[in-house]
């Protein structure tokens, strides 16, 4: 049995019993130093205008990606709780490409990969006035503003009844809170945190975050929009950990 096989079996307390050095995290979280405004519209306006959507479609898998999800995840992470909607839509957009990064960084069985779409980006970009916060911050975004306009003015709400009525959302983030409470501990502990840099630990994490964004074709609703979402953040958490980039359990607090 592995280490990766135990925690999805074992509970918290166990976890720590197992362990034997699960320390107090720090007091405080961690200092999140957010860029300027105008260094945030310049990063997404490179990457937009970069070869992430090129490859994306592509679809071809690279552990380098690994380090490019993780730089874009601390660039953006300190502007989504902002109070400027604009600017924590250009952030969201941001982690989102980093979100694509992380799912080519590891081989995985699910397929097809829920990889982000430029038209997507673009359609967000409109409906958020992103373009134009960027353009009037000196990075005009390039995008195909006709057609963005159109999906938006053309956009219908999806029907309920042509989902999957046996899927459990609720009890899909239940699942994701328990394993993320296992995710904390093991941040808390040197073993931990050795044990979480490990392939398997990578592979579920790239897994976790690929059946979190296969949930955005399922909702229908804000609240189980919210729901998801949050099961993106916990996926990327354990991203982060298992690319040593997290210290305690206070940065994996989603």
């Amino acid at each position: 049995m592995t280490v990766l096989d135990l925690v999805e079996r074992i509970a918290r307390q166990e976890l720590i019993e197992l362990l034997g050095d699960v320390e107090p995290p720090p007091a405080s979280g961690p200092v999140r130093v957010r860029s300027t405004e105008e260094e945030l519209a310049a990063r997404l306006a490179a990457e937009h205008h970069g070869e992430c959507w090129a490859t994306f479609a592509a679809g071809a898998v690279d552990a380098g990606f690994a380090g490019r999800a993780l730089d874009l995840y601390a660039f953006a992470t300190p502007w989504l709780d902002g109070d400027d909607a604009v600017a924590a839509g250009a952030a969201e957009l941001l982690i989102q490409i980093a979100d694509g990064y992380a799912l080519l960084s590891h081989p995985v069985a699910i397929a097809p990969l829920p990889l982000p779409l430029k038209a997507f980006a673009e359609v967000v970009m409109r409906a958020l006035a992103i373009d134009g916060w960027a353009a009037a911050l000196g990075h005009p975004l390039e995008l195909d503003a006709a057609e963005a306009d159109y999906q938006l003015e053309h956009r219908e709400d999806p029907v309920s009844d042509d989902r999957d009525p046996h899927a459990d959302l609720d009890g899909a983030l239940s699942v994701a809170a328990l394993r993320h409470e296992l995710l904390k501990v093991l941040c808390d502990s040197p073993t931990g945190r050795t044990a979480l840099q490990s392939d398997g630990f990578r592979g579920f994490a790239v897994e976790r975050l690929a059946e979190a964004y296969g949930w955005s074709y399922w909702v229908r609703t804000e609240d189980e929009g919210k729901t998801a979402q949050r099961l993106v953040r916990m996926a990327e958490t354990w991203f982060i950990a298992a690319h040593g980039a997290a210290a305690s359990s206070r940065d994996v607090s989603v």
